[in-house]
């Protein structure tokens, strides 16, 4: 391939060596025309089966691209339209979650205010039997000592009269014999 353009050029500036000072004709492209044809033949000769396959390769590898692009760009529309369902669930669910709890809030709220009266009432009751209880106690200690204070009185008041303990032991023989 290097001779053949060697040889080209070199016929190529003996023609233009030959040609003289003049003006030049048209004859004088005859020879370059058939360098250049001849040239051209043989690159296209030489070179079109690579550059077909090369083309091909290209060709193949762009609707290769294509495809894996078309593939990737169903993927994602497939997962884009899988979020946004996930996305309209989420939003419904996250709804359903704020109203459920405030059902619950308002459950254990009104649970807790019965709840709440329930032991009011209860202690209200216990608080009325203990006050209850120890009123009557107080007065079971209140009887018991004035009973007491009566009896150490009247004690005293016999032990200090001799009329009133003869009038006891008198009052006492007759029941005794009685």
């Amino acid at each position: 391939m290097k001779k053949l353009i060697l040889l080209s050029l070199f016929i190529t500036s003996l023609a233009n060596a030959a040609g003289g000072g003049g003006h030049g004709s048209p004859a004088d492209l005859v020879w370059p025309a058939i360098n250049f044809v001849a040239l051209f033949g043989f690159l296209i000769f030489k070179l079109r089966k690579p550059l077909s396959e090369m083309f091909d390769r290209q060709a193949k590898d762009v609707q290769e691209t294509y495809e894996m692009a078309e593939k990737k760009d169903k993927e994602a529309q497939i997962k884009l339209e899988t979020f946004q369902k996930k996305m309209s669930s989420f939003d419904r669910e996250r709804q359903k979650a704020i109203e459920e709890s405030n059902k619950e809030a308002e459950l254990l709220a009104a649970s807790i205010k019965r709840e709440t009266q329930s032991t009011i009432e209860k202690l209200k009751v216990d608080a009325k039997s203990k006050v209850e209880h120890e009123r009557e106690q107080l007065n079971k200690q209140l009887n018991a000592g004035l009973v007491d204070e009566v009896i150490a009185r009247a004690r005293q008041k016999i032990s200090n009269s001799k009329d009133y303990q003869s009038k006891v032991t008198e009052k006492l023989v007759n029941q005794v014999g009685r």
